[in-house]
C-alpha cells in the first residue's frame, strides 16, 4: 500500500503554483501525443475545478508553449455514482476533458 499522491491544488491559496503544475504535466503529455491523437487531461482539485474553464486554459496554453493545439471535444464533470449537493459547491472538484491534438 503506497501513499496518495499529493494534491496540486489543495486550496485556492495554491492555485498559481497548481496552475505550473499542471502546464508541465500537460505540455509533456502533448509531445507524446501524436498528431490527430486525443489527449485527456484530469483534475481533481476544487481550486481548479470550480474556476470556469480553467483546465481548459491550461491545456491550451500549454498546446501554444509546445507548439501544438488542441480542440475541446467534451468537458465533463462526476458521473452520475458521484451525486452533487447544490448546497456544497465546493463538491464539484472533478474535472475531465478530452482533446484532439494537432
Amino acid at each position: 500500500e503506497g501513499r496518495p499522491a499529493p494534491k496540486l491544488a489543495p486550496s485556492a491559496r495554491s492555485l498559481e503554483r497548481a496552475k505550473r503544475k499542471y502546464e508541465s504535466l500537460n505540455m509533456a503529455a502533448l509531445q507524446l501525443v501524436a498528431p490527430g491523437g486525443i489527449l485527456v487531461s484530469c483534475s481533481c482539485s476544487a481550486a481548479v475545478s470550480q474556476e470556469a474553464g480553467l483546465l481548459v486554459k491550461m491545456v491550451s496554453e500549454a498546446a501554444a508553449r509546445v507548439g501544438r493545439t488542441v480542440a475541446v471535444l467534451k468537458v465533463s464533470g462526476a458521473a452520475a455514482d458521484h451525486p452533487l449537493n447544490p448546497m456544497y459547491p465546493e463538491g464539484a472538484y472533478l474535472t475531465v476533458a478530452f482533446f484532439a491534438v494537432s
